[in-house]
């Protein structure tokens, strides 16, 4: 992603999907670390949490504050 940022710019939204089918602790891949995807970087993750199938937004920008590790289970068991 970060490549697609360099070579298109930083001008628009970008959304990186992730569906793992593994059990995880967490689902996000980025954090408060990842400088390059601040105000431009929207993570859509979907994975397993105690069993349950789980989805994740996790938005690293101005654009949606309010959508920072933001998670519902879907009622899906394994």
């Amino acid at each position: 992603m970060k490549g697609y940022m360099e070579l298109f710019g930083r001008d628009c939204q970008y959304y990186f999907g992730v569906i793992d089918l593994r059990e995880l602790s967490r689902m996000n891949w980025l954090d408060g670390r990842n400088r390059w995807a601040r105000d431009c970087f929207t993570e859509l993750n979907a994975g397993f949490i105690d069993g349950e199938m789980c989805f994740e937004v996790n938005s690293f920008n101005a654009l949606c504050p309010d959508l920072q590790r933001k998670r519902t289970r879907c009622g899906l068991v394994w």
